[in-house]
């Protein structure tokens, strides 16, 4: 069996998230918690987009876009990289959507 661990979650622009760098500590189960509507569904919402493609709640694509009432005025899109490793080799994927900028050196047009 091969053993999976994620290190970190970078968020941009995704839904009430406008950015967001989160390490997941240690290894086995990972807590999260805080108030109602401090968006921890959204970071789980995130990790499964940036895995699958799709949102858990499976909404339009531009569901994943940052709220109208928080996006800033320069707003870059939307943009989820998962730091993981694999028996000990480090993957990274990397998803976008309508966003604006560059990711590990590479200008993205989508």
């Amino acid at each position: 069996m091969k053993l999976v661990v994620f290190n970190r979650l970078e968020i941009i622009g995704f839904k009430a998230i406008l950015e967001l760098n989160f390490t997941f500590k240690g290894s086995g189960i990972v807590l999260m918690k805080g108030l109602n509507g401090s968006a921890k569904s959204t970071v789980l919402e995130a990790l499964n987009w940036v895995i699958w493609g799709s949102t858990i709640k499976e909404g339009k694509a531009d569901s994943v876009l940052t709220f109208e009432g928080v996006r800033p005025d320069k707003y870059p899109g939307v943009r989820v990289i998962l730091y993981f490793t694999v028996d000990g080799v480090e993957y990274i994927i990397a998803r976008h959507y309508k966003f604006k900028g560059e990711t590990f050196g590479i200008k993205t047009t989508n």
